[in-house]
């Protein structure tokens, strides 16, 4: 989906960096609350198997299941929070200034 909207608003734009597209407003709308949802939903899958995984009635810790998490998951728990905190400030900001397609 995203090579699909980088494609219609690279092709329909005279200058990529200054124009904006609709498409992209819309993409980033849509793009941030599934970048949440996803990391939640990584994270209760793991939550699951491991529960699954130790089904013999030994308790672990949630710092310990999330810590493994982080462990298993950290490269794609960072991009998803890179786009969340980084890259959706600086669109929001640079579609406030910039004009409209």
């Amino acid at each position: 989906m995203a090579a699909f909207a980088g494609f219609i608003i690279t092709s329909s734009c005279k200058h990529v960096m200054k124009d904006r597209h609709w498409i992209s407003t819309d993409y980033v709308v849509f793009a941030v609350p599934y970048m949440a949802y996803d990391i939640y939903a990584m994270y209760l899958c793991h939550w699951f198997k491991h529960k699954a995984k130790h089904s013999n009635g030994l308790k672990t810790s949630s710092t310990n299941i999330v810590i493994d998490f982080l462990k298993k998951n950290f490269l794609i728990v960072l991009h998803h929070l890179t786009l969340l905190l980084v890259c959706f400030p600086i669109v929001v900001v640079r579609f406030h200034h910039s004009t409209p397609l």
